[in-house]
């Protein structure tokens, strides 16, 4: 008997197979001993929906901090309010809303709707009234400068102090306030500033500003301090709800959202209320997404018309028939197919007088007979009664009779048909 090694070695393919299997076992320990795994972040830029919607971190913050929120675009919003107890956050209030949508917004705050809203400060809003704010008493304070500049006398004589920055550095505009007993600093880019007319807010935050210039070494940060009359949002209460004005709602946007304490600043102003509505966009919709809003029942029955309409004017109802090509039909079948057409294009009577005239000279000359009297006739018809099996009244029908039906023309028709058969019968005799 052969031995087990000499039995393992008389199979080449399981020793092969064994010793393939254990260097794919070393190139594996190889493999997972050299190279370690590691995540990588990869920048793939603002989705299409964060694009589209600017409000989009806002709306995935608040949801995940257990708040009935939504975005919303277009302008049916503020024309068709949500219940009493919501907020609107509006990123710009247009300034021509007409005064009924005014009074309609105003008496939904008073009811205890919350609306967070930015005046249009645009240059194509010029001359036009803010209905809104007016009612509650608000100004718009338009700056000359930007941030970044001086604003009196006072602030040139602290920045000559200033030491000249040398290095690369970053401008931060910060405002610095107090929120709920906390210290908070809120992102700004507006220069625009409010001011409360009748002095009737409830809550304010200033205007006044920290510049800061961020260095990109290790020097410290340079802080400028800048004071400004005004403020940069005005809370009103309003029966049972609130209306805040703000100088910007870009700190709530995609982009900034997460720095300082913008996101903390937009919890605080829509806590222990209703649903949130964010419009990020009030631009009005066109002409056929309100005609599809309102009257879609009309444009289902109008496409439905139109469809019966096409079918109807089809030349043929269900699905065509195959042509048949072979088959054959009798002479009388054909005869009468011929009739009705003839007749339906008002060429029977043509047709029947020619075939008349070439029948009554054939059978004349076969007969032996001229003329055409009353004697000539009775001979015509007797000649006739005796070659075939027709009638006086059959041979006058295709001879003389005048048509007045197509049921007589195909019977006329027959009729000669027999005359042709008696006259080619003639010939073979």
């Amino acid at each position: 008997m052969k031995s087990s090694r000499a039995r393992f070695l008389s199979h080449p393919a399981l020793w092969t197979g064994v010793l393939v299997s254990l260097f794919c076992c070393g190139a594996l320990y190889w493999f997972f001993h050299n190279f370690e795994k590691k995540k990588f972040k990869e920048e793939t830029g603002l989705s299409m929906a964060a694009r589209i919607n600017p409000f989009l971190a806002a709306e995935r913050y608040l949801g995940a901090s257990g708040c009935d929120v939504e975005s919303y675009a277009g302008r049916d919003l503020l024309t068709k309010l949500p219940p009493a107890g919501d907020v609107i956050l509006v990123r710009t209030l247009p300034r021509g809303i007409s005064g009924t949508i005014a009074d309609q917004i105003y008496h939904w705050v008073e009811a205890g709707g919350h609306l967070i809203f930015v005046p249009d400060f645009s240059s194509s809003a010029e001359g036009q009234v803010n209905t809104l704010l007016q009612m509650v008493g608000v100004d718009i304070i338009e700056d000359e400068n930007d941030c970044d500049c001086s604003e009196d006398e006072d602030e040139d004589e602290d920045e000559e102090d200033t030491p000249e920055i040398t290095y690369d550095h970053d401008v931060e505009n910060v405002l610095v306030t107090s929120l709920k007993e906390y210290p908070i600093e809120l992102s700004l880019r507006s220069t625009r500033r409010l001011q409360d007319i009748a002095g009737n807010a409830s809550f304010k935050i200033g205007s006044s500003y920290e510049r800061r210039l961020v260095a990109h070494g290790d020097e410290e940060t340079v802080v400028t301090t800048k004071n400004r009359d005004g403020s940069w949002l005005l809370q009103y209460s309003v029966g049972a709800g609130k209306i805040t004005v703000m100088a910007e709602t870009a700190l709530f946007t995609n982009s900034s959202l997460d720095a300082f304490d913008n996101a903390f600043l937009l919890s605080v102003l829509t806590e222990k209320q209703g649903k949130i509505w964010l419009l990020y966009a009030n631009s009005s919709d066109n002409f056929m997404v309100i005609v599809w809003r309102k009257i879609p029942r009309t444009i289902i029955c109008a496409a439905l018309l139109l469809l019966v309409v096409l079918w109807s004017v089809q030349q043929r109802v269900g699905l065509p028939r195959e042509l048949v090509t072979n088959e054959q039909r009798s002479v009388l079948q054909h005869i009468e197919a011929v009739g009705q057409f003839l007749w339906k294009a008002d060429h029977a009577a043509e047709m029947l007088q020619e075939n008349r005239a070439e029948l009554l000279a054939g059978i004349t000359r076969r007969a032996g007979l001229n003329g055409d009297s009353k004697h000539q006739r009775e001979k015509l018809y007797s000649w006739i009664m005796q070659k075939t099996t027709m009638g006086q009244a059959e041979i006058e029908l295709a001879l003389y009779t005048d048509i007045q039906s197509e049921q007589e023309l195909v019977a006329a028709s027959q009729a000669q048909q027999k005359l042709v058969i008696l006259l080619q019968g003639e010939r073979k005799v």
